[in-house]
């Protein structure tokens, strides 16, 4: 689910009045963030981006066209203000929360993507809600997200996933690409860009993939049923995203396939899936783990300090790899005492 911070002045088609600010900050809504998430089939956001041509940001929507001659002759558009946009009814305080508790409302934490759908389908492509402290803003058309990317500009301001930013902190970690805004967050995807994005990198990661892919047919022909089924698809999909993922950031197989999984590899899965399964609630309740550690709290603590501990392994590997072929290359040039002092560094 890709989610980006609303841009919320109406130049930049964000659907609210002027004044609000384009960062994780707003003037309109006090107290609250408010970001823009798209909640379309990835499929058709696929084909219809193939297909858009120049978008005028101008156009929303979500806009009253109205005309107006001034003295300059010149036609202007009103917005609609924010109040105006769909929304579910929330109470005071804690906005839309307790719908994710009733079991009967088909709405969950751990399936977010299935509730801005179905939000999305009573309340239109465009809606807001209000859950607890989070104000979302939430897009489900192509085009008009589309329109929200392109006007981020170099240097964009996301919601951040607070949970992930406090134990970070807490830990002195630093954010990392997926939680640093503006210039530091360009800093980072400049780097990232250069070893994912230019088409010969790409095809240096064809064949790992493409070895990824075949085992992940494998596996799923040996365990599915007589019915063709699969009993927990969903695991099995996260193993072979983790090994293609692996190919690439760590140039290694994690070993997700093998019969049996290796340790690390099995460790590594059921943490990072309990990682993501206890940050969901956390995001979207009431902080009360920066003031007390909640058990919720604690379980996505230990989660996360297991997914660091076997990550840093997996790097460390990677970067003993590259300073023995370092060291090894400087043996070669003649260089023998540089690459003795490498080799006693690592």
């Amino acid at each position: 689910m890709a989610s980006s911070q609303c841009l919320l002045r109406h130049h930049t088609c964000t659907l609210i009045t002027r004044g609000v600010s384009a960062a994780s900050r707003t003037d309109a809504i006090p107290h609250h963030r408010t970001r823009g998430l798209s909640t379309a089939n990835q499929t058709d956001m696929v084909a219809q981006a193939l297909t858009l041509d120049d978008v005028d940001v101008r156009s929303c929507p979500f806009r009253k066209q109205e005309s107006t001659q001034e003295d300059s002759g010149v036609q202007k558009d009103a917005v609609k203000p924010f109040s105006a946009m769909p929304r579910p009814k929330g109470l005071p305080l804690v906005g839309t929360l307790l719908d994710y508790f009733k079991k009967d409302s088909g709405l969950s934490f751990s399936k977010m993507f299935k509730a801005y759908q179905k939000r999305a389908q009573e309340f239109g492509p465009i809606y807001n809600e209000q859950i607890a402290t989070i104000n979302n803003v939430v897009v489900s058309d192509p085009q008009e997200y589309s329109k929200l990317m392109r006007a981020e500009g170099r240097y964009p301001h996301r919601l951040e996933m607070k949970p992930m930013v406090y134990y970070r902190n807490k830990k002195g970690i630093g954010l990392g690409l997926v939680n640093s805004q503006g210039e530091e967050w360009h800093r980072h995807r400049t780097v990232l860009s250069k070893k994912m994005l230019r088409p010969k990198e790409v095809v240096d990661y064809c064949p790992g993939m493409d070895a990824v892919a075949n085992d992940f047919a494998n596996r799923l022909n040996s365990i599915r049923k007589e019915n063709n089924e699969i009993h927990d698809i969903e695991t099995e999909i996260f193993k072979w995203a983790m090994e293609s993922i692996g190919t690439v950031l760590l140039e290694d197989r994690i070993g997700c396939f093998n019969e049996p999984p290796s340790q690390d590899a099995q460790e590594f899965i059921t943490n990072l899936m309990g990682f993501f399964k206890t940050m969901q609630p956390l995001m979207y309740n009431v902080p009360l783990y920066q003031i007390y550690p909640t058990k919720l709290w604690r379980q996505y603590e230990t989660y996360a300090d297991k997914v660091m501990a076997i990550g840093e392994k997996y790097v460390t590997k990677v970067c003993r790899h590259y300073v023995m072929e370092m060291v090894r290359d400087l043996r070669r040039q003649g260089h023998g005492h540089w690459g003795e002092i490498c080799h006693q560094g690592m």
